[in-house]
């Protein structure tokens, strides 16, 4: 049995070339090949899409994670119908006929326009679809002036000894395709004979053209034979592998387009190689079409090769014509008419015209081709990937394109860009600017889901340019960046996020603000640390959005406002309730002239010291009052009517009053006066003396009293150590920690509980001292700022070391000893490098030197650049470097500081 119609022609022309003469032969093989013609060629009815590349480029050069597809959608037309005006035809009519029905427009193929409301691009990520956006519209081949938009040309010449004559002819169509290049094509020349490739061009632009018209001139004629067999098919290979394998190395042009194709001339003779048989073109049509150069090479982008093949029989004689079956159907099989290749023949004679001819039929086709740009968020983590077009709806039905799967397109999944929404971010930042401490919200199209912990953001210092390192496959670029960042917190970690936004805290540093005013901005670069994708990190593409100082806290400012207001209103009822009952009957009248009566008043129950009403206090207008007199009844600063009042020397039961407090504000300042001599015994009548004169209204305490109005005095918390009121005698609790404060830390009303105040001017309260610091005389001050606060240190000048570095600055105090560590609860020096320790060093200053000790860390401390050992006090002098880890300080020493 025969294996093939190709073979039983073979047989045929062996067997009956004998027996029946060459004529005969010539007619069965001539009547056969139109039955070869049309057997293999199928009818399609439905349109159908191909791919023929995926490129990636766009989305890398400008930032956005954009895929270019070159597509297109056509009808192939019934190629039996087509050749039916040739079945009768014999010899070099039937080729004629058969190029003919061939070269006519749109004969096999009919174009369809993109239907871009229809077109759906799915992208499988980790196993599930996800779809791409249509970008922009949707652009014809032939239209286009865009850069990169041509085709890389791979012309294929036969210049073995079998070709003849035919020669010239192939080299004139070649000649005709240099000349049609087009300004973004590049082109290669092969020139082969029965061995292999003999002249090679590499890849020319479009301006070095000339370069391949001295290629083919330099092959004047046919080389010479080898012998009988010709392995065409494994040369071809070779010469496709090689080519395109090659195509944008460092020799070679960078600019690479979107499109390629290869063009074969030749007489398809392989002769006695069994390897050239047309069953070979048919493995030769797949392994192009698949598009993998070299097949072997699994990261190798697809990239689909359509063939033109033109077919130039030798001149006829006996064993060629025998053998001219198995070389046309090899040429034809070396096509690919389903992606853009073509086939056609050309006979002894045609070369020029031809050559034209089928030149404009392939451009014709090319040029139906579109350009479709599909926005792509996801792709999936591996170098392969998987695309499926798919086309809903519409009137005509088209055929999608699945072919694309498990095959890389050149992109690297980590360096993808993030899916940026810039119009509904930019708004939103315009809307509400981002600043220090407050959030950044962010639009796109994400594929972290709820995973709000993939999602991290960095904030580009001002005056600085952004970093490409955080797209880079190099993990060790990358983690220094982020480390950099991260130390100078600037980094923000997100809080909520979804496939559409995510919201991220701004760090609270000022550092990030670029600019002034209403120019002002900030730079920030997304992460997905999963992916490990990253928005746009140059200067061009990176997130700039528009910001400003942060706001002052208005609801911090009311309720500080509102606090002070509450104190205002407690210390005024406080005052005003100093006179007790007599003081609101007094309300509202003019106080009488005071009654000088009283003393230095004796102890309680009812006069004495700063006394409470009714003896004591700031008491009420006279009659009472006064500088207070003896027990039982007296005052010392007199209490309210009718016991206060005036200065009044000791006398009956009622005492003495005091300086009468006036119902009436404003108070007057009260005049100076000096206080009577104390008596040398019992509380006999005070010596006469002239009493001050009356205000005309009010009366006001003198200047430096330390107590308030109605006997409260104002003493320090034992608990918390801040100044507040109490009454002396009564239990009060401190206005600040709310503790209860001890009866008699204010005083009693009189006699020895009172305490001892100078009695001549005006009373001065007694100073207040400062609060102990919580590290003592030496504390430590930081970590600064630029020009940060010091620490309080009680005392007169002192020295101190100051720290300064990248992690800030801080301050060394003599008298106590600080840590140095991550461990925020142990060291007030605290650094968030991970590379330190929690405890990692002690410090101390001591006779104007600073002091290290090494605590066993990890990654030891080191001072002007030598490592010391643990567990012992090194000095370190002013001026030198003191690290720990890898984080570095500058030491001085500044006196008074």
């Amino acid at each position: 049995m025969f294996r093939s119609i190709r073979s039983l022609v073979a047989a045929l022309a062996a067997s009956k070339a004998g027996a029946a003469g060459p004529r005969q032969a010539l007619a069965i093989v001539t009547a056969v090949l139109a039955v070869v013609w049309l057997w293999p060629l199928a009818a399609f009815a439905a349109p159908e899409a191909h791919i023929l590349r995926i490129d990636p480029r766009a989305g890398m050069q400008n930032g956005s994670p954009l895929l270019t597809t070159v597509v297109e959608t056509i009808q192939a037309n019934s190629t039996s119908d087509l050749m039916l005006p040739c079945a009768q035809l014999r010899g070099n009519a039937a080729l004629d006929c058969v190029s003919e029905q061939m070269e006519k427009p749109n004969a096999i193929w009919t174009a369809f326009q993109f239907p871009k409301d229809q077109a759906r691009l799915l992208v499988k990520v980790a196993g599930a679809d996800t779809l791409a956006t249509l970008d922009g519209n949707v652009q014809r081949w032939g239209d286009s002036k865009e850069k990169g938009v041509g085709t890389a040309w791979l012309l294929a010449v036969d210049a073995s000894a079998g070709m003849g004559s035919r020669y010239q002819e192939a080299k004139a169509i070649a000649h005709q395709f240099i000349q049609t290049m087009g300004p973004n094509d590049l082109m290669a020349l092969q020139i082969f004979d029965d061995r292999g490739v003999i002249q090679n061009s590499k890849w020319k632009t479009f301006k070095q053209r000339n370069d391949l018209v001295g290629v083919l001139n330099a092959q004047a004629g046919t080389a010479a034979s080898h012998g009988s067999s010709k392995p065409l098919f494994n040369i071809l290979k070779g010469i496709t592998t090689d080519a395109f394998g090659s195509l944008g190395n460092m020799q070679g042009p960078q600019e690479i387009p979107l499109h390629q194709a290869m063009v074969v001339l030749s007489n398809g003779a392989g002769r006695e190689d069994t390897g050239s048989a047309s069953q070979s073109a048919t493995l030769f049509s797949q392994f192009v079409t698949k598009g993998r150069f070299p097949e072997d090479n699994t990261a190798a982008p697809k990239t689909p090769l359509p063939v033109i093949s033109i077919w130039l029989p030798t001149a006829s004689g006996l064993v060629n014509d025998a053998l001219r079956n198995n070389d046309q159907q090899f040429m034809r099989e070396l096509s690919n008419p389903q992606i853009g290749g073509f086939f056609d023949i050309v006979r002894e004679g045609q070369g020029d015209a031809k050559g034209k001819t089928i030149i404009n039929l392939v451009r014709q086709r090319f040029n139906s081709m579109y350009l479709v740009r599909w926005r792509v968020s996801c792709l999936n983590p591996t170098v392969e990937q998987t695309f499926d077009l798919e086309f809903q709806g519409g009137k005509t039905p088209i055929k999608g394109d699945a072919s694309f799967k498990d095959v890389p397109i050149g992109a690297d999944p980590s360096q993808w860009p993030l899916d940026i929404d810039l119009g509904h971010t930019k708004a939103e930042a315009d809307a509400n600017p981002v600043y220090p401490g407050g959030t950044l919200k962010v639009y796109g199209n994400f594929c972290w889901g709820g995973e709000s912990k993939r999602a991290e953001s960095y904030f580009i210092p001002a005056g600085t340019k952004p970093d490409p390192s955080f797209s880079s496959t190099d993990l060790a670029a990358l983690q220094r960046a982020q480390k950099n960042l991260i130390s100078q917190n600037l980094r923000g970690a997100a809080k909520d996020a979804n496939d559409s936004f995510v919201v991220f805290d701004v760090p609270e540093e000022e550092k990030m603000l670029d600019g002034t005013g209403d120019n002002q901005v900030v730079r920030v670069l997304i992460y997905d640390n999963v992916a490990r994708r990253a928005s746009g990190h140059d200067e061009q593409t990176i997130l700039t959005l528009k910001a400003t100082k942060k706001p002052f806290n208005l609801l911090l400012i009311l309720g500080i406002a509102g606090g002070v207001i509450v104190i205002l209103l407690l210390v005024i009822v406080l005052l005003r309730g100093g006179g007790g009952k007599g003081a609101k009957k007094s309300r509202g009248t003019t106080p009488p002239a005071p009654v000088v009566a009283g003393g230095y008043g004796g102890p309680p129950p009812q006069g004495g010291g700063y006394g409470a009403p009714p003896g004591g206090g700031y008491g009420g207008p006279p009659p009472g009052g006064g500088y207070g007199g003896p027990p039982p009844q007296g005052g010392g600063y007199g209490g309210p009517p009718p016991q206060g009042g005036g200065y009044t020397p000791p006398q009956g039961p009622q005492g003495g009053g005091g300086y009468g407090a006036s119902a009436q504000p404003p108070y007057a300042a009260a005049p100076a006066y000096a206080p009577p001599p104390q008596p040398q015994q019992g509380f006999g009548p005070a010596p006469a003396y002239a009493p001050p004169p009356q205000p005309q209204q009010g009366f006001a305490p003198p200047a430096g009293a330390p107590q308030a109005a109605g006997g409260v005095v104002q003493v320090r918390c034992p608990a918390c150590q801040s100044m507040t009121m109490a009454t002396p005698g009564q239990p009060s609790v401190c206005f600040s920690c709310g503790q209860p404060l001890p009866a008699d830390l204010a005083g009693g009303g009189g006699g020895g509980n009172a305490p001892a105040f100078p009695l001549t001017g005006a009373l001065s309260a007694q100073p207040l001292a400062p609060p102990p610091s919580p590290y003592g005389s030496g504390a430590l001050s930081g970590p600064l700022g630029a020009g940060g606060p010091a620490a309080f240190s009680a005392g007169g000048p002192s020295t101190a070391a100051v720290l300064s570095g990248t992690a800030g600055q801080y301050t060394i105090r003599a008298g106590t000893e600080i840590r140095v560590g991550r461990d925020p609860a142990q060291c007030p020096v605290t650094l968030s490098e991970p590379r330190v320790s929690g405890v990692h060093s002690t410090l101390k200053l001591e006779g104007s030197q600073l002091w290290v000790r090494d605590e066993t860390s990890n990654n030891g401390t080191y001072v002007a650049g030598s490592r010391i050992a643990p567990g012992t006090w090194v000095p370190v002098p002013a001026g030198s470097q003191l690290r720990f880890g890898p984080v570095e300080f500058t030491v001085r020493l500044n006196e008074g500081a």
